[in-house]
């Protein structure tokens, strides 16, 4: 069956930060010449903290935009969520607070994050990452059941997995 534009579908998003120092350190690509390769790749959209000179190259080669950046506070992720709508972005990846962020205050954070979010009519979704508030799988599920606490919904998510501390037992 053939997506129809109200039905749901898979946006593949290439990161710029996986480009940094390709080829070489000393002979890095150009954002223009590393958007043309995530485009010739076949990625859908380029994720990254949007500029407005990625946002003409990324307008010009036809590819979606996706955000991400870290949020060490509701008062600092404001005008930074804003900058990004006002350049066109509707889904941004956060990175949450820190690693020793005790998860009741960062579940109450991102209730706060997500709520002021979703006035701006953006789609904020909370990355599992190393050195955050989610870096193991035991702080992330008690984050996610004081988000649903909350709010009765589910935490938005985005699932990075290679992020999760683990230990050997």
């Amino acid at each position: 069956m053939k997506p129809t534009p109200a039905s749901p579908h898979l946006v593949m998003c290439a990161a710029t930060w996986s480009m940094i120092g390709f080829p070489s350190p000393r002979r890095e690509w150009s954002l223009d010449r590393k958007l043309t390769a995530i485009k010739a790749a076949g990625f859908d959209g380029v994720c990254a903290y949007i500029t407005p000179e990625l946002k003409a190259s990324a307008d010009q080669l036809g590819l979606r935009l996706m955000s991400g950046f870290d949020a060490r506070s509701v008062a600092e992720a404001l005008p930074r969520l804003r900058a990004q709508r006002d350049l066109g972005v509707r889904f941004i990846n956060i990175q949450l607070l820190n690693h020793d962020t005790p998860p009741a205050q960062a579940a109450r954070v991102a209730v706060q994050l997500i709520r002021e979010s979703r006035t701006l009519g953006l789609c904020v979704h909370i990355e599992t990452h190393r050195d955050t508030s989610t870096e193991t799988p035991e702080k992330f599920d008690e984050i996610a059941r004081g988000y649903r606490w909350a709010t009765g919904e589910l935490l938005p998510v985005t699932w990075d997995h290679s992020h999760f501390a683990s230990r050997n037992t």
